[in-house]
């Protein structure tokens, strides 16, 4: 494609395709969108887009392919290497085609606690010098990235632009908007300076294979025991990593990203030293690496290390079921349990000895699973023991009951079986048991309003008030008192309302 725009180091591909549209001055998002992509429904998306394949084949003999956009002109290199290789493959191919917004739900950055930009944002001062180098101006990757500043002038500035704006097909160019003044501001957390220069390690790191879960569960356990943060031989002092994480990091920094929960038994910070079954975010990851390292640590060094683990837990041998071979201390702990079950449930034993059975669950699991086993109380099937028939019965009373109260009302909303049902708090009861509420369905048959009845008994009200008061008003002003205009009334409404005047007429 002729005039179109090579990519400035670290540009976003939004920004690429949005100096295209000036370039070639195009007004129209659509237009621009027929002549890139030949399809109109792409949407501009700043951080994770897609339909790379299409961009690279723009640059056929300028060696730019799908990767090198994704790894060096896109927002994916901060999630790639937290993810499983075989999802980071998968964002690989949705990127390369087109993902419908699975690339963000993939990558995890939908369910993350970390948020996200609220608009695009920019160093006024980097603009200014873009400017005077090149003679037009980018949006950077490092810039969109929660927790970064711009290292060089202080705070990055909030543009109009929303991250996930509503004019969804809108590629907007630097040039496009009025920028605020390059002054600089002060910082508002110092640690974002940490952060920004881990977040372009990340950018540069390039295409690399993933950690696995399990090397990952490893490392930070590893990380643990070599910084004196063990209680015993093997179990994690939390306490211990809380305290380095306050001694390293702004508690309102933490706060304004999410990350303050570092106490409750849910906390991500505990997780992270758990095995691990989900991702991590980048700014999870950095915040415990830089409380745990020296300030010259590497991204570079901590996925080397990683990569030299097994890709697999080793798997414990399972336990033998036989007490011929098994220690005193086991032995008791399992005739402890033993004994608690023969009087309780399983989840009662549970809660009266929670460190016995976190032991048991650690040290000797088959056996206590299978044991559990035997215990398990058996659920009741059916409706267990509820006659249905005659909670129909009182049910129906009821709504009987409220009709009579209701009948000769003309005000009130709409009657629907909706209506009827949330009077009396039974919504949630005949939604689940319609089947055995035979009288119910029968009564809200019967009794529930249509659009006709509503509109009726609207201008029954009206009409009885002129008929007490010995009045006569025209059409219009029957439909304004009732709030309904012919538009709105449905065909039996309209017939009922003439009938009633034309009777008026005639009297």
């Amino acid at each position: 494609m002729l005039g179109f725009p090579l990519p400035y180091q670290d540009e976003l591909v939004y920004s690429i395709i949005a100096r295209a549209k000036v370039r070639l001055a195009l007004e129209s998002p659509k237009q621009l969108l027929d002549l890139i992509f030949n399809n109109r429904k792409v949407i501009a998306t700043v951080d994770l887009p897609c339909h790379l394949s299409v961009i690279s084949d723009l640059y056929l003999g300028q060696q730019l392919s799908v990767l090198d956009l994704i790894y060096q002109h896109t927002l994916f290199p901060i999630y790639a290497p937290f993810m499983p290789e075989n999802r980071r493959q998968k964002c690989i191919q949705l990127m390369s085609s087109e993902s419908q917004g699975v690339v963000h739900l993939a990558t995890g950055m939908n369910a993350s606690r970390i948020p996200i930009v609220s608009s695009i944002r920019y160093c006024p001062q980097c603009i200014k010098d873009q400017l005077d180098l090149y003679k037009e101006a980018y949006w950077k990757r490092e810039w969109q990235v929660g927790g970064t500043c711009c290292v060089s002038h202080g705070a990055l500035r909030n543009t109009e632009i929303g991250f996930r704006s509503n004019h969804r097909h809108e590629f907007v160019a630097v040039n496009d908007i009025q920028l605020e003044s390059s002054e600089s501001r002060p910082l508002k957390y110092q640690c974002e300076v940490i952060v920004t220069h881990k977040v372009r390690e990340l950018l540069d790191l390039g295409g690399k294979i993933s950690p696995s879960f399990a090397q990952w569960t490893q490392f930070y356990q590893l990380l643990a025991a070599r910084n004196d943060c063990l209680r015993g031989n093997c179990h994690i002092d939390h306490e211990k990593i809380i305290e380095r994480v306050h001694q390293k990091w702004s508690s309102k920094f933490l706060l304004n990203y999410g990350l303050s929960d570092l106490e409750s038994d849910t906390s991500w910070l505990k997780a992270i030293f758990r095995k691990h079954r989900k991702s991590f975010s980048y700014l999870e990851h950095i915040v415990v690496l830089e409380a745990f390292n020296d300030s010259n640590w590497l991204f570079s060094d901590i996925f080397q290390a990683i990569s030299a683990m097994p890709l697999e837990m080793e798997k414990q041998a399972s336990n033998n079921m036989s007490t011929d071979y098994i220690d005193n201390h086991t032995l008791k702990n399992r005739q402890q349990w033993q004994g608690l079950l023969d009087q309780y449930s399983v989840k009662s034993s549970r809660l009266l000895n929670g460190a016995l059975y976190a032991w048991l669950y650690r040290h000797d699991k088959d056996w206590l699973l299978e044991i559990n086993k035997k215990y398990h109380v058996p659920k009741v099937q059916g409706n267990r023991g509820i006659d249905w028939a005659k909670r129909d019965l009182v049910h129906t009373k009821r709504l009987l009951g409220l009709q009579k109260k209701v009948v000769l009302d003309m005000q009130g909303p709409l009657r629907s079986k909706q209506w009827w049902l949330n009077q009396l708090g039974l919504h949630h009861t005949y939604t689940k048991k319609k089947a055995v509420l035979p009288l119910m369905n029968l009564f809200l048959e019967r009794y529930h309003e249509t659009i006709s009845d509503y509109q009726i008994r609207r201008i029954s009200k009206v009409i009885v008030g002129l008929l007490v008061n010995n009045e006569k008003l025209p059409r219009w002003q029957i439909l304004r008192l009732s709030g309904l205009s012919d538009e709105r009334m449905t065909e039996e409404t309209k017939d009922f309302l003439d009938m009633v005047l034309q009777q008026q007429s005639d009297k």
